[in-house]
């Protein structure tokens, strides 16, 4: 599988690589911390 943001393998059960992962949890745990405070 590769990464669906930028063509890199993907992590194993993820569609993204760990880099892109990892820009898509900071995201996400900024979109929380947003909507909750």
């Amino acid at each position: 599988m590769k990464c669906i943001q930028c063509e890199n393998p993907s992590l194993h059960e993820s569609d993204f690589c760990a880099t892109c992962e990892e820009k898509e949890l900071k995201k996400k745990k900024h979109l929380y911390f947003t909507l909750y405070f």
